[in-house]
């Protein structure tokens, strides 16, 4: 089973998300965490919506 690209784009934004925000917090930025999430969705979205779909028969786009 291969992976649609879309969904690899999405969980990549999610965790780069979380670990810019983990090193802000060495940087002495303290982050809310529904802010942190709130830039995740934007990022998940963003990445999911511009990444191509899989060219492969029987692919779907959401």
């Amino acid at each position: 089973m291969n992976v649609n690209p879309k969904v690899t784009a999405a969980t990549v934004a999610g965790a780069v998300t979380t670990i810019i925000v983990w090193l802000l917090t060495f940087a002495g930025i303290d982050m809310p965490v529904v802010v942190q999430g709130a830039i995740t969705s934007i990022l998940v979205f963003t990445a999911g919506y511009l990444t191509p779909a899989s060219n492969e028969p029987g692919a779907h786009e959401a």
